[in-house]
């Protein structure tokens, strides 16, 4: 009788404690929901800015808080033409100068309405003027830093941005294998680019993963997804515009975000949209 006694109290304390631990994981499941469900309120359900103040901004940068200032990703301001989206604080942050950087910083995708061939060439191999191979001495780079950068410092102020080394493609092989399995070119060499203050995007920052970047030579510093594509598809940033990235696709295509809503590449002779990234501080 003890026995048949203690069975059943043995049976109720462990209905009571695996109840107990069930309800635990029910509600730390609702609070995580919940919590979830707050964010995506707040970073999908409020209308995005599109006249941001640059002070406000600065503060926010200083404070490492974009929301504490009623910003967020994805919020834009256009000025003189050009529109300048919220892509995400301390995109580029680390511990190694100057390579990652130390000081605080939000990342800010530059959007000029204008078109550009990745290479005028049509070869992923070959810049105008015989700059050489790879995104580092493409015409769009080049286009980049030589006529959009001077635009950008006038618009935002040039003790405003921060430089960093990026790690750029500056080879191809034009027999290597690529994402199509075929051997038709891909990126084969990289090289630091000191003090750079703007670049094309590259896939990864883009997707959160490389789709037709030929090879791990395209991809370099730029290896983190941008916060703003994180909660918003890149057609909702670009709108109908498609720009070009910065992965080298074969000897003659390169990537770009397509405005239908998907990963795409196309001949780099084509004149396409331009987006890049600056760091603002």
């Amino acid at each position: 009788m003890a026995r048949i006694t203690t069975d059943k109290t043995t049976e109720r304390v462990g209905r009571s404690v695996n109840g107990s631990t069930k309800k635990y994981a029910d509600e730390k499941a609702r609070n995580a929901i919940n919590a979830m469900d707050e964010e995506k309120t707040f970073l999908t359900h409020r209308t995005r800015q599109t006249d941001f103040d640059l002070a406000v901004l600065k503060q926010a940068v200083a404070d490492q808080n974009l929301e504490k200032y009623g910003l967020k990703v994805g919020d834009q301001k256009t000025i003189n033409g050009h529109t300048y989206v919220i892509a995400g604080l301390n995109v580029m942050k680390g511990s190694s100068t100057p390579y990652r950087l130390t000081q605080n910083h939000v990342g800010l995708i530059v959007i000029p309405h204008t078109t550009q061939a990745w290479n005028a060439s049509g070869k992923t191999y070959e810049g105008a003027d015989n700059r050489g191979a790879g995104y580092l001495n493409s015409d769009l780079h080049y286009y980049l830093k030589n006529t959009l950068l001077p635009l950008v410092k006038t618009d935002l102020g040039a003790s405003n941005l921060l430089s960093h080394s990026k790690l750029l493609s500056n080879a191809v092989n034009q027999n290597g294998y690529n994402r199509f399995g075929e051997a038709t070119g891909c990126a084969s060499g990289w090289t630091w680019e000191e003090d750079c203050f703007i670049s094309a995007l590259s896939e990864v920052q883009v997707y959160g993963a490389t789709v037709w970047s030929s090879s791990g030579y395209d991809t370099g510093e730029a290896c983190r997804q941008l916060d703003v594509f994180r909660h918003y598809n890149h057609t909702e940033i670009f709108g109908g515009e498609y720009p070009w990235l910065r992965d080298v696709v074969s000897a003659s295509l390169a990537a770009l975000a397509r405005h239908h809503g998907y990963a795409s590449r196309d001949p780099a002779s084509l004149a396409l949209y331009v987006a890049a990234l600056i760091l603002f501080k």
